[in-house]
């Protein structure tokens, strides 16, 4: 019905799947919006439809083959529930690995070379367990710190020159009090 480079109108569309100018007549329409086409026309969208119920995918989840799948995957989702209600911190260690790529064995061993205290302001951890100190450029992990410190050094951007700023900001006014 004509070239590609054209707009659609309030009565044609082209269709995707043939490349063909139709009306709108020729195409499904939105039940929120009637007078809105679908993106296939009728004859395409027929043969979409009977090219997917073809596929594997859509076969497995008919019948037996279907059947035993859903069965095995409400078995392993009844698996993982059952595993979170034992393991109630277990999405937090996957994280931390993930992210650090640091073990709950790891994790111990640098809580207890720290003596179980923030590597920066030495206060023994209350509360909620210490953050996961790194460096952001590299990726390494510097140590365990307090939710304030960690907090803190987020604020300022870890930049150095802030600190060393603060420093003497703090010095200067403890000298006149």
């Amino acid at each position: 019905m004509g070239s590609k480079s054209r707009k659609c109108t309030d009565t044609e569309k082209l269709c995707p799947g043939c490349n063909e100018w139709k009306l709108h007549e020729e195409f499904y329409h939105h039940k929120a919006d009637p007078k809105k086409p679908r993106g296939y026309c009728k004859k395409c969208n027929i043969e979409k439809s009977k090219a997917y119920t073809e596929t594997s995918h859509y076969l497995a989840s008919r019948g037996k083959a279907g059947r035993a799948m859903r069965d095995k995957a409400k078995r392993k989702t009844k698996a993982r529930r059952r595993y979170k209600e034992l393991n109630p911190d277990w999405l937090r260690w996957e994280q931390i690995e993930k992210a650090y790529g640091l073990t709950k064995l790891a994790w111990r061993t640098i809580l207890e070379e720290q003596r179980g205290v923030c590597a920066i302001c030495h206060k023994a951890f209350t509360g909620k367990e210490p953050h996961v100190d790194h460096n952001h450029a590299t990726g390494m992990v510097r140590g365990l710190i307090c939710r304030a410190c960690n907090t803190a050094l987020g604020l300022l951007c870890e930049d150095r020159e802030i600190l060393i700023g603060m420093i003497d900001y703090l010095d200067a006014h403890k000298k006149s009090e």
